[in-house]
């Protein structure tokens, strides 16, 4: 059992390789193990005020939604950029809220004008979701 799972992993660890050989950000470090960025992240680069502006803040979903759920559920007003749900230090379980990013300020009000900044209670049982 041990070498199988062992041999998943090399078979993963290689994919990976593969995958981020032609990434221009990403980079398999010398490790062969680990991600790194090929150009560092430079926060002066970022315009907080714009980011802001492509930001709608959520709160009121089911706790058990993931990351992806909450994604696919937004994605209907436009392309989503990044979705941050915060996490309580100690116990990591969800604080309730979500901030969702978008790519344009105009998807962000979209969203806000479909959702009011919460999921619609039709929306919060995910097998009843056609997406």
């Amino acid at each position: 059992m041990q070498k199988i799972g062992l041999q998943r992993k090399e078979a993963f660890d290689q994919v990976m390789v593969e995958s981020l050989k032609d990434s221009k950000m990403l980079k398999v470090g010398k490790d062969k193990k680990s991600i790194k960025r090929r150009l560092p992240f430079d926060l002066k680069r970022i315009d907080e005020k714009e980011v802001d502006q492509r930001t709608i803040y959520v709160e009121g979903y089911p706790v058990n939604l993931e990351h992806t759920e909450i994604a696919m559920i937004f994605q209907r007003a436009g392309e989503i950029a990044n979705v941050m749900m915060p996490r309580f230090k100690d116990s990591k379980k969800l604080k309730g809220f979500a901030f969702i990013e978008y790519i344009s300020e105009e998807e962000a009000k979209r969203a806000i004008s479909m959702f009011h900044n919460i999921i619609p209670q039709e929306l919060t049982s995910l097998n009843e979701l056609e997406f």
